[in-house]
């Protein structure tokens, strides 16, 4: 079932943050932090897919609510992620849901093959480094997704927490301090 949702905050810092000093921050296994803060973690590793462009797998992909609030699966990316923004045609990519490894094992050796479920999609729009994708196909009821929330004010929290895919790891966490 899709839940719609108000944005969400940010939670306290209870990890390292990312420094020059401290590189591999970047790589915590999501479901490892999942066991530390559930509450507030759980919707954002639900909201968040690994992405492959032209059946190659290269970034994270959020699924994000609208203002019409009505459901529409809609996927906020990076342009950087789209290996050829320039050839023709249609972009094609392809998201991976629940691409995650238990924690405890090698999040780098993680498998795009082993995701259990994958959905088709299309772009919709490209600005400067984002891109808004569509997806195309419908997201089985097994999947319990969630669709976060934008906060357009001016308040930038004092740590922010982010669910990704780096170097298409399967879900990493990593917490920035501004």
């Amino acid at each position: 079932p899709t839940e719609l949702v108000e944005p969400m905050t940010a939670k306290s810092a209870s990890t390292a943050a990312v420094t020059s000093s401290n590189p591999d921050a970047c790589y915590i296994n999501m479901m490892c932090e999942l066991e530390n803060d559930f509450e507030n973690l759980d919707p954002m590793r639900r909201a968040t897919v690994m992405l492959a462009v032209n059946n190659t797998a290269q970034c994270t992909g959020t699924f994000v609510n609208n203002t019409r609030n009505d459901g529409r699966l809609l996927i906020l990316t990076a342009t950087h992620c789209d290996a050829d923004t320039s050839a023709p045609g249609p972009v094609v990519f392809t998201a991976y849901f629940d691409y995650e490894t238990a924690c405890g094992e090698d999040v780098k050796a993680a498998n795009l093959a082993d995701a259990p479920i994958a959905v088709n999609g299309n772009l919709l729009s490209r600005f400067d480094d984002l891109e808004l994708l569509e997806l195309t196909g419908d997201v089985p009821s097994s999947v319990d997704l969630y669709l976060m929330g934008l906060d357009a004010s001016a308040t930038v929290p004092a740590t922010l927490t982010v669910a990704h895919h780096t170097h298409a790891y399967s879900k990493l966490y990593s917490e920035f301090n501004s």
